[in-house]
């Protein structure tokens, strides 16, 4: 049986019943700790200082390379806060192509070798180069569920699908790599989508393997309703075990060493600091108002998913609770990270009535 990293065959055959989608294009940048500030491969565009004081403002891969292809529909105005594929999808609407027709699917042919030209990505590449035909695939869409959407066009049979898969497996090894993707390839009967947010993927996880996430915060407290003792300890042990890959993620992406000036250039440059300060002082003075989340930080970074700028603290924190993105800060030691924490919940610790 071949092993795709996260995900097994015998997986496969069942998660093809019931294929999830999540979204985000694929790309990657590489950050470079004691070296001076270098732009990453996805370039970003600057904060626009004429937004509304208050208004959460989005952060955004530019595309250089699709650019030109969206250029030649004069009256199509691309949304740079959105995906290239779901620019694409507005485009189509506009243009109001049907899928069976010749102008979509020359179109449509073209955005995906710009895309595969932009993005660098071996899934992308896996899916352009070798199946011409298959033009319907979603690139923000879970690799997975995109191989099974061939399986059922193609008609595969099992032989088919197990010299398809295997190929398949090497061009995902070959982009998911990280630290969260080792992760989760210890459970490869999970349908892990590694375009997903890592806390929105580890949830789906904690789903399948019936723990109750609800129980565990990022602070260990209120474990109360575990169905078993064996379940409750499992859970909680996983959830250290993420915490810790994604850290180590995080720090792989954007250093981790306190006293390194390329490593606070390098995060200036990612959150559009502008000009980029000459030390390690002035990089953290730039940055403190800055209000992010660090999981959708990550996830920009491994996928080009736009993150938020929230304007202040409050606002940072209603999002966090709401979607449940949190970090404990005794986990952050160093660097970027425990810079970026921000205090989100207060826990406030009630002494016990004097007897």
């Amino acid at each position: 049986m071949f092993q795709l990293r996260c995900f097994s065959v015998s997986a496969f055959f069942r998660y093809s019943k019931a294929g999830k989608k999540t979204t985000s294009s694929s790309k990657k940048v590489a950050t470079s700790a004691g070296k001076k500030a270098k732009t990453s491969s996805i370039v970003v565009e600057k904060p626009s200082p004429s937004s509304p004081v208050g208004e959460n403002k989005k952060k955004s891969a530019n595309h250089p390379l699709l650019k030109p292809f969206f250029a030649t529909f004069p009256n199509f105005v691309r949304d740079t806060e959105k995906s290239p594929e779901t620019d694409f999808r507005r485009l189509q609407k506009a243009e109001k192509w049907e899928e069976s027709s010749d102008e979509y699917k020359t179109a449509r042919r073209t955005f995906l070798k710009t895309l595969v030209d932009e993005t660098k990505s071996p899934v992308h590449k896996y899916f352009f180069k070798r199946h011409k035909d298959f033009i319907g695939y979603d690139s923000d869409g879970s690799p997975i569920y995109q191989l099974d959407r061939l399986r059922a066009l193609k008609n595969w049979n099992k032989k088919d699908t197990l010299a398809a898969f295997h190929t398949f497996q090497q061009s995902f090894k070959l982009e998911f790599k990280g630290k969260v993707d080792l992760f989760f390839a210890k459970y490869p009967d999970f349908p892990y989508n590694p375009r997903g947010n890592p806390m929105a993927e580890f949830r789906r996880l904690g789903e399948q393997k019936g723990w109750d996430l609800e129980d565990i915060n990022c602070f260990g407290y209120g474990i109360e309703k575990k169905s078993t003792a064996e379940l409750r300890l499992e859970s909680k042990a996983a959830h250290t075990k993420f915490l810790f890959s994604f850290r180590d993620e995080f720090e792989t992406m954007f250093g981790a060493d306190d006293e390194d000036v390329g490593t606070w250039q390098n995060l200036c440059v990612l959150l559009g600091v502008d000009p980029i300060p000459e030390s390690i002082f002035v990089c953290r003075r730039a940055l403190a108002p800055l209000n992010v989340n660090i999981y959708d930080l990550v996830h920009y970074v491994r996928t080009g998913k736009p993150f938020t700028f929230f304007p202040d603290l409050e606002a940072l924190r209603e999002y966090t609770i709401k979607k449940e993105l949190f970090f404990p800060r005794e986990m952050a030691k160093r660097g970027p990270l425990k810079f970026l924490l921000r205090k989100i919940l207060v826990i406030k610790k009630h002494r016990k009535p004097a007897p």
